[in-house]
């Protein structure tokens, strides 16, 4: 079982020997919860997670850094380069 709080997103210096640093992928006070068992989990630990309200779900980092940073980008870079272009009108009297 593993807790992170800062799982960061950053689109240039991607090397690993640079220090961690990026824009946070959670909202803040959120904490991800990860959970790994070669099998099933144990009955004892389902019951304590759902009475804590704790269910299983998904979480994709590089689908949520795609999602919140670059889908929006790509959003207004297209958005601008496709809106119709009207020549001058001259109104006549």
């Amino acid at each position: 079982m593993t807790f992170d709080d800062t799982i960061l997103c950053r689109q240039r210096e991607l090397s690993l020997k640079a220090e961690a640093y990026g824009t946070p992928l959670l909202p803040e006070g959120m904490v991800l919860m990860e959970i790994k068992c070669s099998g099933g989990i144990p009955l004892w630990m389902v019951h304590a997670l759902s009475e804590a309200h704790i269910y299983k779900t998904s979480f994709s980092k590089y689908g949520m850094a795609y999602e919140s940073l670059i889908f929006p980008h790509l959003q207004r870079r297209y958005a601008n380069a496709y809106k119709p272009v009207y020549a001058n009108t001259v109104k006549i009297i």
